[in-house]
């Protein structure tokens, strides 16, 4: 009987110490979620206006593709590499957003990569995207000659305007973190982090350090898509590794490394890398070589100049128009090609 006891009492115990340090470990995980709130909500004061230039490589193994069909076989083609540039300016007063991209995009039709330049702008009302015809033409490609390179989007964007992890990860050093469910949006630029926002909290090491890992809620429109976020409370609760997943399958990784400027830790340089194909990665090594704290903004900054001959895409009409110039009314496009047969 007093085995048994005593056993009793040891059992008792052991359950005691768990349940002890499981208490402790909650309770540790609570205060750092308290304090990365908090550290998240700071971010969002420290500037009105922000600029960033970002420069980058991209590595686009032969086989990272898949199939398009029997007949083409892999694309593209060949090994390929090229440089990327965004330029990218945000208004967090008035919610207007300037992003310029200068990179590459694959051409299905020749099965190798053409320039792609683009800017897509929030002017605090409406949505443009502008693809200039000079910009993305190249010695193996160039686009119709009556492509348009305006486009008039309305109140929505194509998408997601925020569907490039350049603007996710840096409006993170800015305390905005974008979800599935709660998406960072032109509209509102600084949306405000709660914990029911992620599924998953709990404390994990990362590279030595004592971090927070979060998993975000699954997405309620693309069903099995949710992100793993690694939060660094030392570093103002820098976000430190961003992992995207698909029905549970590594989609992305990106590790982000982070500087100490005049306004707090902000990140600096990363890599991204994809997985098309499991063990054949495409990856993306980006640097911040500018960023202006509280740039004089002009609202010049969030237009296109319309040139005359630009041809411009309405999505409200669904129609395209061709510019006769500024203040000049727009001709639609069909009728223009009435009028110019031989051009």
């Amino acid at each position: 009987m007093c085995c048994i006891r005593s056993n009793c009492v040891l059992s008792f115990g052991c359950w005691l110490l768990i349940f002890t340090n499981l208490s402790n470990g909650a309770e540790k995980t609570d205060t750092l979620m308290t304090k990365m709130l908090s550290d998240w909500n700071a971010r969002q004061k420290i500037a009105d206006s922000m600029l960033y230039e970002i420069r980058g490589h991209v590595i686009v193994p032969r086989d990272s593709y898949l199939r398009i069909d029997e007949n083409q076989g892999v694309t593209p083609i060949h090994d390929s590499e090229y440089n990327v540039s965004t330029e990218l300016l945000l208004d967090f007063q008035n919610n207007r957003v300037r992003r310029t991209e200068e990179s590459e995009v694959l051409c299905a039709p020749i099965r190798s990569f053409i320039p792609y330049y683009e800017v897509d702008l929030y002017d605090g009302t409406q949505y443009f995207n502008y693809q200039p015809i000079d910009k993305n033409t190249s010695d193996s490609w160039k686009p119709g000659k009556y492509q348009s390179e305006l486009h008039l989007t309305g109140s929505r964007p194509y998408g997601m305007f925020f569907s490039h992890y350049i603007d996710i990860l840096l409006l993170t050093g800015h305390g905005s973190i974008y979800t599935h469910n709660s998406p960072v949006t032109p509209q509102k630029l600084l949306r405000t982090s709660v914990t029911s926002h992620f599924f998953k909290q709990e404390l994990v090491k990362y590279k030595g350090r004592q971090c927070i890992l979060l998993q975000t809620m699954p997405s309620k429109l693309r069903g099995k898509g949710y992100y793993n976020i690694i939060v660094d409370p030392a570093h103002e609760s820098a976000i430190v590794k961003w992992s995207s997943f698909y029905r549970d399958q590594l989609y992305s990784d990106i590790e982000i490394e982070h500087e100490l400027t005049k306004q707090g830790w902000l990140p600096a340089r990363w890599t991204e890398t994809y997985y098309s194909k499991p063990k054949i990665p495409i990856t993306k090594t980006m640097c911040v070589k500018r960023r202006v704290f509280n740039p004089k903004l002009k609202d010049s900054d969030f237009k296109i100049e319309i040139t005359p001959g630009m041809v411009i895409y309405d999505r409200a009409t669904n129609s395209e128009f061709i510019s006769s110039g500024p203040g000049k009314p727009m001709i639609p496009l069909k009728e223009w090609k009435l009028k110019h047969p031989d051009e």
